[in-house]
C-alpha cells in the first residue's frame, strides 16, 4: 500500500489510516500529524485500519507494478501494494468475474460473456468449468471482445485540455505522463517521454473516462463481494484489494457515473466544435468557389464586349 499523502510505501505490519471524506485516501502513521490531514471541517477525518491487502482473499489478480510481477496470491511484498498503483489500473479496462470476484485485465486475461444473462455476466477462464453446475445450464458462454480491441479501445481514448509539453499535442490519447517534481504541470505523451525532461520522475495519469470505468467496476466488485458473503454485511468492513466500505462503493458509483457523463459531453462538444469548423471551411471553399466563378464570369463579359467592339479592317 502507498501513502498517498508521502507517497512511501506503507509496510504490511504498520498501521494504515483511511480518509472517510476521501475514497482512496489512505496515509501512514507519520502523515497523519501533518497539517491537511488533521481533522476539522475542511480537512480530512482519518480511520484507523487494519492492513488492506493480504494472503486470505479469494480474489487474487495478477497485476503488475510497472510490468514488475506482483502475484498478490503468493508474493508478501505484492499484497502491500495498493491496485490504484498498478499499470494496469492506470492504462487498461478493468473488469472480475462474477463467480470468484477475481479482478480480471480487459486484453489480458481471456473472459468468458453469458450469452442469455442480459446484466453482462462474465467469468474468468478458471471458473468456466464450473458453470454447468453453478449456473443455469441452459446458458452458453462466449469469448468477450478480441483483447487487441480492447487494448486500443483504452489506448484511444484522449486526454481532454491536456498538451504534451514536447511536440505540443493537444488532446493527446494513449499513456499521459506526469512529472512529479515540476510545480507547474508538465506532460509528456508516450511518444516524447523518453527523449526529453529525463533528470525528473514521472507517474501514469490515468485517462479520466478509464479512471472512472475502473473505480466502478471495483466498486461493483466490492458490493457483490458484501452480497455474496454474510460476514461482509458489517457496514465497516472493508473490502481487501480496494479498501473500500459499503458506503465508499456506493459513492464511488455514483462520482464514476458522473465523471463518465462529463468525459462524453466533452468528446460530443469537441465532435459538435469539429463538424462545426468543418461546415464553415466547406461554406469557405463554396463562397471562394462562387467568388472565383464570378470572377471569371466579369472576365469573360469584359473580353466579350472587347471582342464586340473591335474594330473591323
Amino acid at each position: 500500500m502507498i501513502c498517498t499523502s508521502c507517497g512511501i510505501q506503507i509496510v504490511e505490519s504498520s498501521t494504515i489510516y483511511k480518509c472517510r471524506q476521501c475514497v482512496n485516501h489512505f496515509v501512514c502513521k507519520a502523515c497523519t500529524k501533518k497539517e491537511h490531514n488533521r481533522p476539522s471541517s475542511s480537512h480530512h477525518t482519518l480511520d484507523k485500519m487494519r492492513t488492506l491487502i493480504n494472503s486470505t482473499t479469494s480474489a487474487h489478480s495478477s497485476l503488475t507494478m510497472e510490468g514488475k510481477s506482483a502475484e498478490v496470491k503468493t508474493d508478501p511484498q505484492a499484497r502491500s501494494t495498493s491496485i490504484f498503483a498498478t499499470k494496469e489500473y492506470l492504462t487498461m479496462f478493468l473488469s472480475y468475474c462474477d463467480h470468484c470476484l477475481k479482478v480480471l485485465v480487459c486484453g489480458k486475461d481471456i473472459i468468458f460473456n453469458c450469452d442469455q444473462c442480459p446484466n453482462n455476466f462474465c467469468i474468468c477462464n478458471q471458473c468456466l468449468s464450473l458453470m454447468p453446475n453453478q449456473h443455469p445450464s441452459m446458458h452458453t458462454f462466449s469469448k468477450g471482445t478480441s483483447p487487441s480491441e480492447l487494448l486500443q479501445r483504452a489506448h484511444d481514448l484522449e486526454h481532454f485540455d491536456v498538451i504534451c509539453d514536447r511536440c505540443r499535442r493537444h488532446n493527446f490519447n494513449g499513456i499521459r505522463h506526469h512529472c512529479e517534481q515540476c510545480q507547474s504541470n508538465y506532460d509528456l505523451c508516450e511518444k516524447c517521454i523518453d527523449t526529453i525532461h529525463k533528470h525528473h520522475t514521472f507517474k501514469i495519469m490515468p485517462n479520466s473516462f478509464l479512471h472512472a470505468h475502473n473505480n466502478s467496476m471495483l466498486a461493483k466488485r466490492t458490493l457483490d463481494a458484501i452480497a455474496k458473503n454474510t460476514d461482509t454485511q458489517n457496514l465497516t468492513w472493508r473490502d481487501p484489494i480496494t479498501g473500500w466500505t459499503k458506503s465508499d462503493a456506493e459513492n464511488m458509483i455514483q462520482q464514476a457515473q458522473k465523471e463518465q457523463e462529463a468525459y462524453i459531453t466533452q468528446l460530443q462538444n469537441i465532435s459538435e466544435h469539429e463538424l462545426g469548423d468543418a461546415k464553415k471551411a466547406q461554406e469557405t471553399q463554396q463562397e471562394l468557389h462562387r467568388f472565383t466563378m464570378d470572377g471569371l464570369n466579369v472576365q469573360l463579359s469584359l473580353l466579350n464586349d472587347k471582342v464586340l467592339y473591335l474594330p473591323r479592317r
